[in-house]
């Protein structure tokens, strides 16, 4: 691969590394959850939105809670290699929530990304749920992460309250009694629908 793409390319430890990257399933969900968290899927903007270049504080904010509950579970993964997974904190450089928020606001390539919003013929944009932010980025990204931190036992207070946001708006059900085991799961890829239940079994599929 690295003579075809003339790219370096480093072999990853394991293939869950690859699962938890935090690029779309932590980036994406923390600014969906931001942008949308006090809408209806009804609510109509007067203007399109950039989806980086105005990044805000509380996007920060919830970014760094599901990136810590992340290296919480990487932690926890101990029998395997996870340093692959390497901290949003880190990767942009970035020890606080004031510093994230300039950072992803100030990135070249970033800029020209819109949100997820589709013009109506009045000319105002609706939510368009059907964007890949909605359809992959939950079911296959975050969901992942909050399935491996059940089976080991890592506490997800951001991840849920994203998680929950979701299910309401989307009318998903991921929890039931309080509990992560709604019937909108099987809709998703955790790794419960996979024979994945215990550390063990995680153990034994990656390494």
């Amino acid at each position: 691969m690295s003579e075809l793409l003339r790219i370096k390319c480093t072999k990853a430890a394991n293939y869950l590394t690859i699962s938890l990257t935090p690029s779309n399933p932590v980036l994406h969900t923390s600014r969906i959850f931001d942008l949308f968290c006090n809408a209806s899927p009804d609510t109509l903007y007067p203007r399109n939105i950039e989806f980086y270049s105005e990044w805000t504080e509380r996007a920060s904010e919830v970014l760094f809670g599901i990136d810590n509950e992340l290296q919480d579970l990487c932690r926890t993964l101990s029998d395997l290699d996870m340093k692959g997974v390497v901290s949003l904190r880190e990767h942009y450089e970035s020890p606080t929530i004031h510093d994230l928020t300039r950072k992803i606001c100030s990135i070249p390539s970033f800029k020209g990304i819109y949100a997820p919003l589709i013009q109506t013929q009045s000319g105002k944009y609706a939510i368009d749920v059907n964007s890949r932010y909605f359809t992959e980025d939950f079911p296959y990204g975050l969901c992942i992460i909050k399935g491996f931190c059940e089976i080991c036992e890592v506490e997800t207070p951001y991840v849920d309250r994203v998680l929950r946001w979701y299910q309401d708006f989307t009318r998903s059900e991921y929890f039931r009694n309080d509990e992560f085991n709604g019937k909108g799961l099987i809709n998703t890829a955790i790794p419960q629908n996979f024979g994945i239940g215990s550390y063990d079994d995680i153990i034994d599929f990656y390494k």
